[in-house]
């Protein structure tokens, strides 16, 4: 009997799941609509500086006083990057909204003794599972627009929604705001890649917005590897694909056997394409 009554317990618990972390991203859409109404366009993705090393702060930070957490923003300085003195610290704060129930890492991965080491005395920063779309890459197909001044973790996508440094209004989404990814789920046990939730971009690469490159399966075997950081399969802890926010402020569940041509599609806000997504 308790044979057969686990498995119906387990399903319960990650539909459960499922659904709170499709709550979860629809309370950021509204937060990132609600930033919108404000300041007439979305925040960067992640702020940075012009060199490798100079990482500024991240779209999750800008807002926050949109989730009931302005207490959290005005603790910050802004005009500091997220490993400043006053700002470091702060990432020792957890915002529950930004991690998905179905995956039990919540503390920073980043290698000690590397640039960008997300800890204070030895105790890491918290993560999120929550990333911005920084854009389709399609390699050497080039139908997509790349920032490869500094590709050394894989070049910065261009056109998507929150990315590396934008400034991008809902009217700038001309394939259209239903169609487009705007939040997207990275929730993977084995991703060995989760940063500070302050963390922005620097110029090589970006830790709160991901380029679309590689279908969900493959993040097994391309991330984290040198060279590739900016490369992120998309993907969860949830049985056959992962939620995203789109930048109607929807929340849908994508397929992890969506084909590839249609993830660049909805990751791109002005492609022109008129694949869908389902």
């Amino acid at each position: 009997l308790i044979g057969l009554l686990l498995p119906a317990v387990q399903k319960v618990r990650e539909a459960a799941a499922r659904m709170k972390c499709s709550n979860n991203l629809k309370q950021l859409g509204l937060a990132l609509h609600n930033y919108h109404d404000v300041n007439n366009a979305l925040p960067p993705g992640g702020t940075g500086g012009s060199a490798p090393g100079l990482t500024g702060l991240s779209w999750h930070l800008m807002i926050t006083p949109y989730i009931e957490q302005a207490n959290v923003q005005n603790l910050f300085n802004l005009r500091q990057d997220y490993q400043s003195a006053t700002n470091k610290p702060l990432q020792l704060n957890k915002v529950g909204m930004l991690f998905c129930p179905s995956l039990d890492i919540e503390r920073s991965q980043a290698v000690a003794g590397v640039n960008g080491q997300d800890d204070v005395n030895g105790q890491k920063l918290y993560t999120t599972h929550y990333v911005g779309n920084g854009g389709p890459k399609d390699g050497t197909a080039a139908q997509y627009r790349e920032d490869n001044t500094n590709a050394a973790q894989g070049g910065h996508a261009t056109q998507g929604v929150l990315g590396y440094n934008t400034n991008v209004r809902l009217t700038d989404i001309t394939d259209g705001t239903s169609n487009t990814f705007m939040v997207c789920e990275l929730a993977w046990r084995e991703a060995n890649s989760y940063r500070a939730w302050g963390r922005g971009c620097d110029v090589p690469s970006g830790a709160a917005c991901a380029a679309s490159k590689n279908l969900f399966t493959q993040m097994r075997v391309t991330r984290f590897t040198a060279g590739n950081f900016n490369d992120v399969s998309y993907g969860s802890m949830h049985t056959g694909g992962a939620n995203f926010c789109l930048a109607d402020g929807s929340v849908r569940f994508v397929r992890e056997a969506t084909p590839l041509n249609v993830l660049w599609a909805a990751a791109s806000r002005n492609g022109g394409e008129v694949l869908p997504l389902d």
